[in-house]
């Protein structure tokens, strides 16, 4: 539900904005533009927002999702938040990205951590703080899982660990950019040019 009123949402600002462009557009077409296909340019003026934002979103949107299959991360849309800890296990958050749990990647992986706020990842272990005000480690490759009472007990068990615990919402962030961050790029420049062939091609077509 939170999916499809976070698309609804967005469409509707989308739409919002290409009409407030396209009347800007197109009065300002109506003042500068000679007679000669005068109302056909006006109303390439007013629709050309339309098809630049639909086609960048729609471009985008897929290139996400193919991004998403590839990369095991969330789309970027909603209120659910995805990133990979390995080939095996999810960190992921539903509602706020603050509190978060720690999941096996399969169709029938239920919550193996929960109620994480900090988190650190090392080669081989995730370390974190839960709700509780208690620690655990979880080794990310054979989900082997200690629970410690103190940050204290904690470094006793870990001497070579050097503690940097990091909000979940900071993780989830910064793990995204770097799972993902260059192919998103190339999405968005994939969703411009797209976008700026159909322009492109609306103005062709219309003033022909």
């Amino acid at each position: 539900m939170g999916l499809l009123f976070a698309f609804i949402l967005q469409l509707l600002i989308v739409l919002f904005i290409s009409t407030v462009l396209g009347v800007i557009a197109g009065c300002i077409t109506a003042l500068v533009c000679n007679p000669e296909k005068r109302k056909r340019k006006i109303l390439v003026a007013f629709l050309s927002p339309y098809f630049f934002l639909i086609t960048f979103g729609v471009s985008g949107l897929i290139g996400s999702i193919a991004v998403s299959m590839m990369k095991n991360i969330d789309i970027g849309v909603g209120d659910c938040w995805r990133v990979p800890l390995s080939d095996n296990y999810l960190f992921m958050a539903i509602d706020e990205p603050d509190v978060a749990y720690i999941r096996a990647d399969d169709a029938y992986g239920g919550s193996l951590v929960d109620g994480i706020t900090e988190i650190q990842l090392t080669d081989s272990l995730a370390v974190g703080k839960t709700t509780k005000q208690s620690y655990f480690t979880f080794n990310i490759h054979n989900a082997h899982i200690r629970n410690y009472v103190t940050e204290e007990e904690l470094e006793e068990a870990l001497p070579e660990l050097t503690l940097d615990l990091h909000d979940s919402s900071q993780f989830i962030s910064e793990r995204y950019e770097s799972v993902a961050g260059g192919w998103l790029m190339g999405v968005g420049i994939f969703a411009l040019c797209m976008a700026c062939g159909v322009v492109y091609l609306l103005k062709k077509l219309v003033l022909r």
